[in-house]
């Protein structure tokens, strides 16, 4: 013992708080040796002194605070340029293949992105959302070629013509706009709701706009020169009580042929109507709250609608019969697309999720991982833009 003894007689005082417990007794040198390393283990703080420790405290203090402050700034240097990244892929056995990164990411808007949508030829994007601006850019590059600003408000929808000469969009001021997608010279203002304008859909031949209103009322007009041709009153007659405004139209779409227009509202419902004669052919009433997309397949033969059950549905325009139910949505479903080929289904919701399966059996083929208020593909079918709540527009690749 005369060792450890030798040992206790030398502790200092800034050391005497430190104490071993619960150490066994050792008998053999190995033992001795041991008890001899962990107390001195222990004990090596106290000899630097408290001087040495406030001198690292004040250190280490400075290094957090300007590693913090670099952490908070740097969300805050954005530009409109945007950045090309490699998508990265894994995985997963039960679910799907996952995408983390997009190909192309433009973050020109400063808040929520609504809407996005191809130029038929696949060469231009454009997006518009909260911030009132739309903007149209090089979908390979990501690079700027117009901006139109709208100082009423925040825009829902926006939306190319057929032939690509033109770009449609609706906003809070209860106006549809339609201006040049070239130069961005003003062409045309629709007035004719009661309340504010959420979306709106180029019929298949360019000819005529539907838009739909928070008053209930669907209205379609000549796109060349604003004059009213119809209203529909479908939903704006509708009785079943839902909450805030219960009869807005939330979503519209032409059907392929353009005979037809379906349109989801907040009270619960599809309808399926005439657009020559504003006649109703169907209603489906299996969605339990409000529907906020609707898609035709490229057959015309069913459409797909989501909202906020976070249930995708597609069924048969010709009876109304469900054909599918796709559920793996955690949150509302923003909006649907099908695939230029009729194959698949992109469905976007705040869940954060992208989701792209097969729209016949409803098996999950790949999933992006970001929230999307909007999904659109690309016309050859091999990418999709995708746009959310961070103000970005994301292009991913699908094949």
């Amino acid at each position: 013992m005369d060792e450890f003894q030798h040992i206790e007689q030398e502790r200092t005082e800034e050391d005497s708080e430190v104490q071993l417990t619960d150490l066994p007794l050792l008998s053999n040198a190995g033992g001795k040796r041991s008890l001899w390393l962990a107390r001195l283990l222990l004990g090596w703080p106290g000899s630097l002194g408290q001087r040495h420790w406030r001198q690292i405290g004040a250190m280490a203090t400075l290094l957090l605070t300007v590693l913090a402050v670099l952490v908070i700034l740097s969300p805050l240097h954005r530009g409109p340029a945007p950045s090309t990244v490699h998508p990265g892929i894994f995985s997963n056995p039960f679910l799907a293949t996952y995408r983390s990164s997009p190909v192309l990411i433009y973050r020109g808007h400063f808040s929520e992105v609504r809407s996005v949508t191809w130029s038929p030829d696949g060469t231009r994007i454009a997006s518009g959302g909260e911030d009132g601006t739309v903007q149209v850019w090089n979908a390979a590059t990501g690079e700027r070629t117009l901006t139109y600003q709208l100082y009423a408000g925040s825009l829902h929808s926006v939306t190319w013509s057929p032939d690509g000469t033109r770009i449609a969009f609706t906003s809070q001021d209860n106006s549809v706009q339609v201006w040049d997608a070239t130069t961005g010279k003003h062409l045309l203002t629709y007035r004719g709701h009661a309340g504010s304008v959420v979306p709106m859909a180029w019929s298949p031949d360019g000819k005529r706009i539907a838009s739909g209103s928070s008053d209930g009322i669907v209205e379609v007009w000549d796109a060349a020169t604003g004059q009213h041709l119809m209203t529909y009153r479908g939903h704006a007659q509708s009785v079943l009580p839902a909450p805030d405004s219960p009869r807005s139209v939330l979503s519209i779409a032409w059907s392929p042929d353009g005979k037809h227009i379906a349109s989801g509202s907040r009270d619960r419902t599809v309808q399926v109507w005439d657009a020559a004669t504003g006649k109703g052919i169907l209603i489906y009433r299996y969605h339990f709250v409000a529907v906020f997309a609707v898609a035709w397949s490229p057959d015309g033969k069913h459409i797909a609608s989501g909202g906020r059950d976070r249930v995708v549905r597609v069924w048969d325009v010709s009876t109304g019969g469900d054909t599918l139910t796709y559920e793996d949505h955690a949150e509302i479903v923003w909006a649907v697309a099908w695939s230029p080929n009729g194959k698949f289904i992109a469905s976007g919701s705040s869940d954060g999720t992208v989701q792209v399966w097969n729209a016949t059996t409803g098996k999950r083929i790949l999933t992006y991982l970001s929230s999307a208020f909007c999904v659109a593909w690309s016309p050859d079918g091999k990418r999709i833009a995708s746009g959310g709540e961070d103000g970005s527009v994301k292009v991913w690749q699908v094949v």
